[in-house]
């Protein structure tokens, strides 16, 4: 198939949405051949395989996908930052001139499909238009995957995001907010839309109750620490506990933004510590600013009584800590970022809030209330299991093996 015949006048696709149960009745007849399984599939996007205890989402799904098929051939065409040292998976690095984009579009297309992954600042061009065209050369099924998606976009962003949609085979959200948006704001097939949960960083596990604290409640706000992280709002939330007796514990870790150079980051380092001064709570917050790695990660969500996601509510259609949160198994209190008030109010497993102190008095109702705070870590602990890295896995191993069964003369 060559990338002239994927257009939507010649599409394949059929019938409404269908759960992911029933993905080979969206894209493909029944057959009685045997099934087509891919042995070989390109990524192309950001990657970075550890990094100061962030990896990227292509990397965490790259290495679930090959827990059960190790004989399986993934490779990755990295855009946008380098890493130092490229580990073996990394065959091709995309020059960000109009020139790099056919040699990248025949690296991807010598595997039987690919998986890309559109995020904001990755591709070169106007706001990132490079991506269309290496999606123009590539030959084989293509499933983008879409993890930055504005309510309001740019002109120029709405004509990109539409014209993925057209090129794709399979376009991925993250979120019913993100699907919502794309069908309500863009000019995009339907029929093309899967929503696949983000996957989550480590897997559940029950926290062990003889470990936690029995006097201090503990708050635990992690990820990449920035301006926009949404620090400053958790700070003043915990300021406005001082009637919770016992006082509250609040651990603040992960490493600083690496967007930020050497002198922003010192910068930003210590207008927190001069915030939590300010505020009357500097002997209440413990920082744990630097790399943080799974296990590290695991040992204080599970010591946690409550998380705290302040994180910025704008452009949130996915979430990676909010997925991490849930399967912690611990009561968790967000900012009002979509994925957020899409989760959240329907499982039951926290509390939405967008003010220090509608914030404080969210975390003050499950740290007073035991049985609240059980209810909560119940229900984030039954829904843990289906946001596992294996099982977004699994998915999207589905969707590729059915774009692949299609007849070839669609």
């Amino acid at each position: 198939m060559s990338h002239t015949d994927r257009s939507p006048s010649m599409s394949a696709y059929a019938g409404q949405a269908m759960p992911d149960s029933r993905l080979a009745s969206m894209f493909a007849p029944r057959s009685t051949t045997a099934p087509i399984s891919a042995t070989s599939i390109g990524m192309l996007g950001a990657y970075t395989s550890d990094r100061d205890g962030v990896t990227t989402f292509s990397a965490h799904l790259r290495q679930a996908m090959l827990l059960d098929r190790p004989n399986t051939s993934i490779t990755v065409v990295t855009a946008g930052e380098t890493m130092d040292v490229n580990p073996p998976e990394v065959v091709h690095q995309l020059n960000s001139t109009s020139a790099g984009s056919r040699p990248a579009a025949a690296v991807l297309s010598q595997n039987d499909a690919v998986l890309v992954h559109y995020q904001d600042g990755v591709y070169g061009g106007t706001e990132g238009d490079q991506i269309l065209d290496v999606l123009q050369w590539i030959t084989v099924p293509v499933v983008v995957i879409i993890h930055d998606l504005h309510p309001q976009p740019s002109a120029r962003r709405r004509f990109i995001i539409e014209m993925l949609t057209t090129s794709a085979d399979a376009v991925v959200t993250m979120s019913e907010t993100g699907r919502r948006i794309l069908l309500d704001e863009y000019r995009v097939e339907p029929r093309k839309l899967i929503k696949i949960q983000h996957g989550a960083e480590f897997s559940f596990v029950r926290p062990d109750q003889s470990i936690r604290p029995r006097h201090r409640p503990r708050i635990l706000t992690w990820g990449l620490l920035g301006p926009d992280c949404g620090v400053e709002l958790g700070l003043r939330a915990v300021a406005q506990l001082r009637a919770v007796d016992p006082p509250v514990h609040y651990c603040v870790a992960g490493p600083l933004d690496p967007a930020l150079d050497r002198s922003q980051a010192n910068a930003y380092r210590a207008s927190l510590l001069t915030l939590a001064d300010e505020l009357g709570i500097a002997d209440t917050v413990e920082w744990q600013i630097g790399p943080l790695h799974a296990e590290r990660l695991s040992d204080l969500a599970q010591r946690a009584d409550v998380i705290l996601l302040p994180q910025s509510p704008a452009d949130r259609t996915a979430s990676a800590i909010l997925a991490d949160a849930i399967t912690a198994a611990r009561p968790i209190v967000a900012n009002g970022f979509p994925y957020a008030t899409e989760i959240l109010p329907d499982t039951g497993g926290g509390i939405v809030a967008t003010e220090p102190a509608t914030i404080a008095d969210a975390l003050t109702r499950i740290i007073t209330n035991q049985r609240l705070s059980t209810n909560m870590a119940d229900r984030n602990a039954a829904l843990a299991p289906a946001l596992d890295w294996t099982t977004a896995a699994g998915q999207y191993r589905q969707l590729v093996n059915v774009l692949l069964r299609r007849p070839a003369d669609r």
